[in-house]
C-alpha cells in the first residue's frame, strides 16, 4: 500500500468516525460515540506509523548506492576540468529541490 493509498484511507475512516460520533450523541450512545473515536485516533497513529516508516527507511541500500554513484560523476566532472565547488553546488541545489527546500528557507 502507497502512501497516498494509506492518506486517502485514513482521511475516508476520520470523516467516517466524525459522523460516526456525531449520530451515536445524537442518539445518546457514549459507548458507540467513543468507539467511533478511537477508531479516528487509531487511523490518525497508522498514518503517522505510515510516514515514519516511509522517510525513516533506506530502502535496503539504494541511497548509499546512488550516492556513490553520483559522487562517482562528480568526480568524472572534475576530472574534466569543472570547477569543483561550482559542481557541489549544483549537486547541493539538486538536493535541495528534490527535498523541497525552496531557497527562502536556506535548508
Amino acid at each position: 500500500m502507497t502512501l497516498s493509498v494509506l492518506r486517502r484511507v485514513v482521511a475516508l475512516l476520520c470523516v467516517l468516525s466524525i459522523a460516526g460520533m456525531i449520530v451515536s450523541n445524537i442518539n445518546n450512545n457514549d459507548g458507540a460515540s467513543t468507539v467511533f473515536g478511537l477508531i479516528g485516533a487509531t487511523a490518525i497513529v497508522c498514518l503517522m506509523v505510515g510516514n515514519a516508516l516511509r522517510f525513516g527507511n533506506n530502502q535496503g541500500g539504494a541511497q548509499e548506492a546512488l550516492g556513490a554513484e553520483l559522487e562517482a560523476r562528480v568526480q568524472e566532472l572534475i576530472a574534466t576540468g569543472a570547477d569543483e565547488s561550482q559542481v557541489r553546488g549544483v549537486v547541493r541545489r539538486a538536493i535541495r529541490l528534490g527535498r523541497g527546500v525552496s531557497a527562502a528557507q536556506g535548508g
